[in-house]
């Protein structure tokens, strides 16, 4: 966790002098970083497995309910368009 979050993480109550000037100066800086044009940089991303997640939800939801996956349908055998 960087100084800034550590910062305002506190309780009001529980802040000094030296958290107030720091905070006051981190903010000062980003003003003039702002000002001058230089951008921010992103902090990374965690890379998150979206299809384990929702391979557990699904397991999840059929154990809960004691239904087998359904079948996937096959050709032939349904009604013809005209």
């Amino acid at each position: 966790m960087n100084e800034i979050n550590r910062l305002w993480d506190k309780w009001a109550g529980e802040h000094i002098d030296s958290d107030v000037d720091e905070i006051i100066a981190y903010y000062r800086k980003q003003l003039s970083l702002y000002d001058s044009g230089v951008k921010p940089k992103k902090a990374e991303a965690e890379q998150v497995d979206m299809t384990k997640i929702l391979a557990t939800i699904s397991a999840d939801i059929n154990a809960k309910s004691g239904a087998k996956p359904k079948p996937k349908p096959t050709k032939g055998g349904g009604l013809r368009r005209l």
